[in-house]
């Protein structure tokens, strides 16, 4: 899913607001299917083009007309609590172990450890086996 920064509610996104102990205003992004689709299809373009490997965020900016504008990749972005990517991952119904097992399991099969991966995965499936009994 992608996510916002509801810049509008708090005026500049500053550093020092991205850095505090207050929680950002960050969640779900409301626009409609077109718009969706287009973001999508272009950041894993850009994805590609760039080289970059596993996960990565893109922050973007909406034109008035929807025209979305890349403003950064960030290749190796937080997974805290709190964090854009974290609240992507929950979105999409993954809990932070499964985010860093479906890393690890991308890592692993990129350099050609298909065990790595698999032993990941399957202790992956374990985990929401359990889950889902309790």
């Amino acid at each position: 899913p992608i996510v916002e920064v509801r810049i509008a509610r708090m005026g500049t996104y500053t550093r020092k607001m991205k850095w505090s102990d207050a929680a950002l205003p960050i969640e779900e992004a409301r626009f409609g299917p077109r718009a969706k689709e287009r973001i999508q299809t272009q950041a894993l373009r850009a994805f590609q083009v760039l080289g970059l490997r596993d996960y990565a965020r893109f922050d973007i900016r909406l034109a008035p007309d929807g025209t979305p504008f890349f403003l950064e990749a960030n290749a190796r972005p937080s997974i805290e609590d709190g964090t854009e990517l974290r609240l992507a991952a929950e979105l999409d119904g993954l809990a932070l172990e499964d985010l860093v097992a479906v890393i690890i399991e991308n890592a692993a099969s990129r350099h050609g450890d298909p065990s790595l991966a698999a032993r990941v995965r399957t202790a992956r499936d374990g985990r929401k086996a359990r889950r889902g009994r309790r």
